[in-house]
């Protein structure tokens, strides 16, 4: 899971919160399903779940995925939460 807002600065006008949970295969990493709750911007991050999910991607390659970013529109790209999660989903994975 991880969260951030919907725009950096994150104190922006009307930026929101997003929280992203992500779920994988425990052996293979395998993106399986994941959840996003939060603002407008969240439309476009189910869309990019829903590549990742169709074309079988791991929790490592999301983590290492290069996110462009905006300003007004997205997350900062050191805080974008789905490639956060996924880092997160890691860390279990190396032990």
């Amino acid at each position: 899971t991880a969260e951030a807002t919907d725009t950096h600065p994150g104190g922006m006008p009307a930026s929101s919160l997003i929280k992203v949970k992500l779920v994988f295969a425990k052996y293979t990493g395998e993106l399986l399903g994941g959840s996003i709750s939060g603002g407008k911007t969240v439309g476009e991050m189910v869309n990019l779940l829903s590549a990742a999910i169709m074309h079988r991607m791991t929790a490592n390659d999301i983590y290492q995925f290069q996110m462009g970013t905006h300003p007004a529109l997205t997350p900062s790209p050191i805080a974008y939460p789905i490639v956060n999660a996924a880092g997160k989903a890691l860390l279990p994975m190396k032990e």
